[in-house]
C-alpha cells in the first residue's frame, strides 16, 4: 500500500480550495495542509460587496472546505526548499512531498496613492470591508478608482449607505477588459438610473488629504476637475504575489509564476495556481485570468497533477467567466475577446445584448445582457471551454440563438463534440 502523501497548500483563496477538494476526492488518505495569512476561514471574496451592502454575513461568506484538511490561519510564509515551507517569523518548517503556491494577487496602487492614509481602501478581504464600513460610517462622498467588475458591483453598497458615489475610468468606457464598449454602455445605464456617477477618460492625479494628515477631502483628475470625498476605493489590477519567492529557483515573470497546463511549475512537486500563476498560449504569449472561476479550474487541474493524475489533455482554454446582476442589469461575460484573427457577431435588442465571437471555427468568446440573453450560457460555456473546433450546424444553432444541450454529444472518451451528431 502507498504511503499518504503530504500535500502543503499556500493560500486559502479559490485555487488552493479547489486542489484540496481534487486531492481529497481523489486520494482519501492524502494529508492536505493549507496556510493562510488570513484570521478567518476561507471565504468567497466576490460577495464582498454584498457584505458592505448587509445582503450577506460573514458566515454566508464562508466556503465549506473539503473533511479531514489541517488549515494553519493567520500564518504567512517566508520562502520554501525543495522539502519544506519556512514560516515567519520564527522560521518553523512544514515538510511537503507536493506544495501548491496559491498565494492569489494584491492590488496594484498607483504610485499617487502610495501613502497609507485613512480613506484609502481597496476591497480584498473582509478586514479591508470593515475598514470601509467603519470609514462610510463618516462619508457622504466616495471616489471608486477603476471602472472593472469589483467597483461597479461595489458602488450600488456604497449608494445604499446615502454615499454619493463617482466612478472614475481611465479608458473611454467602465469594464474594458470584460465586454465591448457598445456593451458595458447598457451596465452604465444601469448604474446612472441608480444614482451613481461615472466619469471615463479620466484618473486620480493627486489625492488632497486633511490638514490633519489622518484622512482625505478631494481627489484631482487628469483634466484638472476636483471631485469632494471621503473615502477612496481603488481597483485598476492586481500583481501577484511572489516576492517572497524571489530567492528560490522557481520560474517567474512579471505576470506571475510560470506554469504548465496541468500547474506544474519547472521545479518537482512544486505546482501553482490561480492570480499568481501565469501560463503561455501556443503563439508564444503569456496568459493571467484573474477570475474566481478560472482559479478554480487551474486548482482543480494542480490537485490531479499533484496526485498524479495530471497527464491527460485539457481544455484549450481556461474557464473565464465573470457573471453579476448590477444595478438590475444581470450580465455574463466569458471566454475571450483577445484573437488576431476573430470573427464578432453582435445582437443588440429591446432584451438586452449579444456578442459571440469565433476564432478558428471556434467559439472563444460571449457576452451576455439581459435575463433573456443570459438563458443557456452555460451551453456556451461549454463549447468556449472545450476549445473544439464547431460543425456549420452548431455554428448556424449559434448566430441565429438556436443553441441548447442536445447540440453537445459525448465521444467514447469523454470530451465533448459540437456536431449535433
Amino acid at each position: 500500500m502507498m504511503e499518504a502523501r503530504r500535500h502543503v497548500i499556500i493560500g486559502a483563496g479559490p485555487a488552493g480550495m479547489a486542489a484540496a477538494a481534487m486531492i481529497r476526492t481523489q486520494q482519501p488518505d492524502d494529508r492536505i495542509t493549507v496556510i493562510s495569512s488570513e484570521p478567518y476561514p476561507p471565504y468567497f471574496r466576490p460577495l464582498l460587496p454584498l457584505f458592505l451592502s448587509g445582503d450577506r454575513s460573514i458566515k454566508d461568506l464562508i466556503m465549506q472546505g473539503p473533511r479531514g484538511i489541517k488549515l494553519i490561519r493567520s500564518c504567512n510564509v517566508a520562502t520554501i526548499n525543495r522539502r519544506s515551507v519556512i514560516l515567519k517569523p520564527r522560521g518553523g518548517k512544514i515538510n511537503y512531498d507536493r506544495l501548491l503556491i496559491a498565494t492569489g494577487s494584491s492590488p496594484q496602487m498607483p504610485l499617487v496613492a502610495m501613502r497609507n492614509i485613512h480613506g484609502v481602501e481597496c476591497l480584498r478581504s473582509i478586514a479591508q470591508a470593515r475598514a470601509i464600513l467603519n470609514r462610510a460610517k463618516d462619508s457622504k462622498q466616495a471616489v471608486l478608482l477603476g471602472g472593472g467588475i469589483l467597483n461597479i458591483k461595489t458602488a450600488p453598497a456604497l449608494k445604499q449607505m446615502g454615499i454619493d458615489v463617482t466612478i472614475i475610468e481611465r479608458e473611454k468606457a467602465i469594464l474594458p477588459r470584460l465586454m465591448p464598449t457598445d456593451a458595458a454602455e447598457l451596465i452604465s445605464n444601469g448604474l446612472h438610473r441608480a444614482g451613481i456617477n461615472i466619469i471615463t477618460g479620466q484618473t486620480v492625479e493627486k489625492i488632497h488629504y486633511n490638514k490633519s494628515g489622518i484622512g482625505i477631502r478631494k481627489v484631482t483628475l487628469s483634466d484638472g476637475r476636483e471631485i469632494s470625498c471621503q473615502l477612496l476605493l481603488i481597483a485598476i489590477g492586481n500583481q501577484p504575489n511572489m516576492a517572497w519567492l524571489e530567492d528560490t529557483p522557481i520560474n517567474r515573470l512579471p505576470e506571475g509564476v510560470l506554469i504548465d497546463d496541468c500547474g506544474r511549475t519547472n521545479q518537482p512537486n512544486i505546482f501553482a495556481a490561480g492570480d499568481v500563476a501565469c501560463t503561455t498560449g501556443p503563439d508564444g504569449q503569456v496568459q493571467t485570468y484573474g477570475t474566481w472561476t478560472a482559479a478554480i479550474e487551474m486548482g482543480h487541474r494542480a490537485g490531479k497533477a499533484m496526485v498524479g493524475n495530471g497527464s491527460s489533455p485539457h481544455a484549450r482554454y481556461m474557464a473565464t467567466w465573470n457573471a453579476a446582476d448590477v444595478a438590475g442589469v444581470p450580465f455574463i461575460a466569458m471566454g475571450s475577446r483577445v484573437a488576431s484573427e476573430k470573427e464578432v457577431h453582435t445582437n443588440r435588442d429591446r432584451d438586452g445584448y449579444r456578442q459571440v465571437i469565433f476564432c478558428d471555427d471556434r467559439l472563444v468568446g460571449a457576452t451576455f445582457i439581459g435575463r433573456h440573453h443570459l438563458q443557456r450560457a452555460g451551453v456556451y460555456g461549454a463549447l468556449i471551454k472545450q476549445g473544439i473546433p464547431v460543425s456549420p450546424e452548431i455554428r448556424a444553432a449559434i448566430l441565429n440563438q438556436r443553441l441548447n444541450s442536445a447540440h453537445l454529444t459525448h465521444r467514447a472518451d469523454g470530451t465533448h463534440r459540437a456536431d449535433g451528431r
